[in-house]
Formats: C-alpha cells, structure tokens, sequence
C-alpha cells in the first residue's frame, strides 16, 4: 500500500480547532485517566494534532500526517522550525489518547 503523507505542521491554528481541542480536552483526560492534567498544554496539542489531520484529509482523504514521536525532535534546537511549545510527553499522550478512543489510526510506526 502506497500511503501519502504530509508532515506535520506545528505552526498551524484556527478558532475552530481550538474549540473542537476545548470539548475534547475532557474526553481525552478521561481516557488518560491522569492525576495531574494541564489544562492548557493537553488542548494546545490536541489543537494542532486536529487541525493538521484536517488539513490533510481536506485534500485527500486517504492522506496521513506525519508526526513525530521520537524525544530528540522536540528537545533538539531546530531554529526557526519549531515550535518550543511542543512537548515529547504531550505529544505522545495525545496521540495515545487519541487513538485509544479510536479518533486517530496509526497507519505505520517510524523507524
């Protein structure tokens, strides 16, 4: 299967995604069953990971993003290409709770 991606793009917002990231930010710390729940970091990852799967099957419905769950991406300095709001461990219990509530598919695993 020939899968086409677009990388992930963690400088993207909209209000609509935002408040699509507010109503689901409950949801998703139920489903993560967390004791300590930052409020505001878990709906500005929630935000970007909706909005770039948006974009993406907004232009082609069998499209996935590519986002990266390896530490060293959001811990190295990258300049201008990152985006220092964005956290390894939020990322990635995001994108767990988003798939555990079957929201998100992991199509393919990275290296």
């Amino acid at each position: 299967m020939n899968l086409q991606s677009q990388p992930f793009d963690p400088h993207i917002d909209s209000i609509e995604s935002q408040r699509l990231a507010e109503f689901l930010t409950p949801i998703l710390n139920q489903q993560l069953k967390l004791q300590r729940f930052s409020q505001p970091k878990y709906p500005y990852h929630l935000n970007l990971i909706v909005l770039n799967l948006y974009q993406s099957w907004s232009s082609n419905q069998d499209k996935c993003v590519g986002i990266s769950r390896r530490k060293n991406y959001y811990d190295e300095d990258q300049g201008l290409y990152q985006n220092k709001k964005l956290s390894h461990t939020y990322m990635t219990k995001t994108l767990d709770g988003l798939e555990a509530l079957k929201y998100v598919e992991k199509v393919r695993g990275g290296w």
